[in-house]
């Protein structure tokens, strides 16, 4: 409960007049321009939302970056107005690009980082039900399948992106583990993408 409540008053802090607190809403404002709110309606008639990062936005097309299990059962995707038209799964991680038929408005595709370490600061954005949730943390853990970092997620946020302090993406949220937060690598986000002939 502690870290949320620091999660949610670092949320009211950007807004202030320091330097660090005006570039941290720079960066945020960079960051929405990648991120997106999917609303995922099931055929047996529920719904949730899941979070995520714009990879490829054409006239023709766009492609999103989220979570494997965000897509896990029968479901049509929305971004905005837009409904999906496919996706693809990573067999091996929890990745998913869910694909549109049309241009994704006032989006523009995320750039991809070279590498993640731990010590580093990163940040998240999600979109659960109840809104925004912006957040930062640093990487405290890196292992073969996942990598560990100090940041608040809750439900919904499941497949947003995690960014370094230059605003690329270092990997794709798929939730939280004990005090931490769990997420994809951008090793594994670049193998997957390559995998299906999509390069950013």
């Amino acid at each position: 409960m502690k870290r949320f409540i620091l999660s949610i008053l670092f949320v009211f802090c950007v807004v202030s007049s320091s330097s660090a607190e005006v570039s941290n809403q720079t960066l945020l404002t960079k960051i929405r321009d990648n991120t997106v709110s999917i609303f995922i309606e099931i055929d047996t008639g529920e719904a949730g939302y899941c979070t995520g990062v714009v990879i490829q936005n054409d006239l023709n097309e766009s492609a999103v970056l989220t979570a494997k299990h965000c897509t896990d059962s029968d479901s049509t995707f929305y971004v905005e107005e837009l409904n999906s038209r496919d996706y693809a799964v990573d067999l091996k991680n929890d990745l998913a690009i869910i694909y549109f038929d049309s241009y994704i408005y006032n989006k523009n595709a995320v750039k991809l980082s070279a590498n993640n370490k731990i010590g580093d600061l990163v940040f998240h954005l999600g979109y659960p039900s109840s809104g925004e949730l912006f957040s930062m943390g640093e990487i405290t853990k890196i292992t073969l399948k996942n990598i560990y970092a100090t940041f608040i997620s809750i439900p919904g946020c499941s497949g947003g992106g995690v960014f370094n302090n230059s605003g690329e993406l270092v990997g794709i949220l798929w939730g939280g583990v004990g005090e931490d937060s769990a997420f994809e690598s951008i090793k594994d986000v670049r193998s997957f993408l390559s995998q299906i002939g999509i390069n950013p």
